[in-house]
């Protein structure tokens, strides 16, 4: 038996299954973004507006809105992108401002490029539990830490603080056992005041 042709073909058949999970992943979160309408309203746009600036974030950034995401999404490197769920609008003021100012903190620290060249990585080198640790590290808790800096930002505790458990990305979402977590957490009853503007 040649075991180095057998060790190389049983990492490539592993490799290409994650490659192959990860660009599935993209496909959809990039099919989401091109179905996705602009966020025209102005008091959208004023809120993304001081969430810039309160973060320090000089790049331009897209709001959309998405009947496929159940959950705010940060996504794209060149042009980074929030898609937030139809049923933002329902959301209370503080509330909205906490999501956008935990998406504008991920865009920042370019964490959306940082978690695809990471599984990547994980796809390459999926024997190494190294990099399985490392992987989740990129995941809930850790990001928790964005909503560290938007409670320091001046905005209080809202209803929505468990949601920086879940306001992680598309990719998550599609990839299976964050998105668990994500709901559990996301899906709490909360009380819903509806504006109209």
């Amino acid at each position: 038996v040649d075991w180095i042709a057998l060790l190389m073909t049983v990492w490539a058949a592993g490799a290409l299954l994650m490659l192959t999970r990860l660009g599935v992943g993209l496909w959809r979160m990039t099919r989401a973004v091109r179905r996705a309408r602009p966020v025209l309203a102005p008091y959208w746009e004023a809120m993304l507006a001081d969430a810039r600036a309160r973060v320090g974030c000089r790049r331009r950034v897209r709001l959309l809105a998405s009947a496929e995401v159940d959950i705010p999404a940060t996504v794209g490197f060149i042009r980074p992108t929030i898609v937030l769920p139809l049923h933002a609008d329902a959301w209370v003021w503080d509330r909205r401002k906490a999501v956008l100012l935990h998406e504008i903190v991920h865009i920042t620290r370019l964490d959306w490029p940082a978690r695809v060249v990471a599984r990547v990585a994980r796809a390459v080198y999926w024997f190494n539990p190294l990099i399985w640790w490392a992987v989740r590290r990129l995941d809930p808790p850790a990001g928790t830490r964005p909503w560290l800096m938007v409670s320091r930002s001046g905005i209080g505790p809202v209803q929505g603080d468990l949601e920086a458990l879940g306001v992680e990305g598309l990719l998550d979402k599609i990839e299976g056992p964050v998105a668990h977590r994500v709901h559990r957490h996301v899906h709490r009853p909360v009380p819903v005041i509806t504006t109209t503007l």
